[in-house]
Parts: structure tokens; sequence; C-alpha cells
């Protein structure tokens, strides 16, 4: 209910909505079409239905994606109600996907949220990650106890090894010894840095992306020099402020 009296309330506003089902084979593969239908009637104007992407460690780490025909099936059955986003390859976070294909107005507004990244250590194979699970980027660096290190092979990107980040409390030292201990890395990526290891990193060579989403779009930028559209802007994240942590970890 709430999500449909959302849709009213933006479309009184003259927003373009488009609505995102994940498609879990079995248990919504079968009201889809009733949700683009209940949808259109409250003014929406375009579906994406996303396949299920199944992650270990999650509740539906066993589930079975669907199939192709599966998609195809729904993809019929809601086509009488709303468009549907065919463009869109499955990033399992579409909040904005590639409406600029769909809209002209809505690329010119994507424009002015890329920002070109620099290019990485050419000489170093591998990525930090401040994460919690492995999947996305969510973690502030004070506040990471761990870094996973990806590394990019034939076959995709690979976990290479989790690393225990040196004890909190230390000042520079701990930046000092973290560079060290990353220094096969040429990028970190992370949620939010502070001043001080920002400064020690960067001096090691090692350059720092802030951003937030999917730990593979990051990999992306880094090693295929891929548009990032979800860099955090430093002016956004001010360490100990707006930081979701005690401000202390950066230490």
């Amino acid at each position: 209910e709430k999500q449909l009296e959302a849709v009213n309330k933006l479309k009184e506003k003259g927003i373009t909505v488009k609505i995102n089902s994940i498609v879990l084979p079995g248990i919504n593969d079968q009201h889809i079409s009733e949700i683009a239908k209940r949808t259109r009637k409250a003014g929406a104007d375009l579906i994406n239905c996303i396949p299920v992407y199944p992650n270990r460690e999650t509740v539906l780490e066993n589930m079975k994606e669907p199939s192709a025909e599966l998609m195809a099936g729904i993809h019929s059955q809601v086509s009488p109600f709303l468009s549907l986003m065919k463009h869109c390859a499955r990033c399992r976070a579409d909040a904005v996907g590639l409406l600029g294909e769909d809209d002209p107005e809505c690329l010119e507004l994507l424009k002015g949220c890329v920002r070109e990244l620099p290019e990485g250590c050419k000489n170093r194979p591998n990525v930090a990650v401040a994460t919690y699970e492995g999947l996305l980027v969510n973690r502030h660096l004070g506040e990471a106890d761990s870094l996973h290190i990806f590394s990019e092979t034939r076959q995709g990107y690979k976990l290479a090894d989790i690393r225990q980040t040196p004890r909190s409390g230390t000042g520079y030292l701990r930046w000092k010894q973290l560079a060290d201990l990353i220094k096969d890395c040429r990028t970190l990526l992370v949620t939010g840095v502070g001043d001080k290891p920002l400064t020690v990193l960067n001096s090691a060579g090692i350059e720092i992306i802030e951003m937030s989403g999917f730990i593979e779009e990051g990999l992306d930028a880094v090693y295929k020099n891929a548009t990032l559209r979800n860099v955090r802007e430093r002016d956004m994240f001010k360490c100990g402020t707006e930081c979701s942590g005690t401000g202390m970890g950066c230490g």
C-alpha cells in the first residue's frame, strides 16, 4: 500500500516511475503480472523484471535462477500493462539502470553524475575492498577490521585473500602498516575514508575510490576503465559527522 501510494505521489509531481521486480521462481513468478497491473493503475511507466541472483550465505543462496523461458513468459504477461526495460544488464541493485537509453533527458542528467576515475598503478595486480560480506562495497575504512583482496583472471574477478587490518588507535602508524599490508593493490574501494589514511595511502601509490554498491562495478572501473555512477564526493562524506560509526575508527 505504501509503495502504491508513493507511485501516486511521484506521478503527481510528473516523475517517471520504473518498477523493479526480482523474479523468484516458485515464490513470486506467478503474480508479477498482477504487480504490473496494479502499479500501472497507480501511474507507473515501465517495469524491469530482474532474474534473482543467488548469493552465498544468504537466505536465497540455493534458489535456482529463472530460466530464459520463464523470463520470456513473464515479459509477455507484464507487457500489456507496462513498457518493458529490456536493455538493462542485471546489476542486482538497479536504482538508476540505463534510463538514458529510454529517455534523452535522463541521459543528460546522468552525465552530470559521472566522474572519470584516475588510472590505477598497472604494476600492482590486486584491488582491496572494505566489505562486510564480499558482495558490496559497504564499509568505512576506519571501521573495517579486514579487507577483501580481489584479482582479475581470465575467468573473471576472484577473491584472492582476506587480510586483517592493523589495530586502531595507533594513528599514522596504523595507515603505514596498512599501506604495507596491501602494497600489491593498486586501488582500495571504500564507502568512506578519513584524511589521515587518505594521505598515507595515496603517498604509498594506492588509489582510493569512495563508492557504494556492488564490488564488481568498482572492479570494472579499475580494471576496465568503466564509468562508475555511484562514486561518493569527498564533501558528501565527512568523517565523524555523517559517518555511521563512532568517528573513532580512523585513529
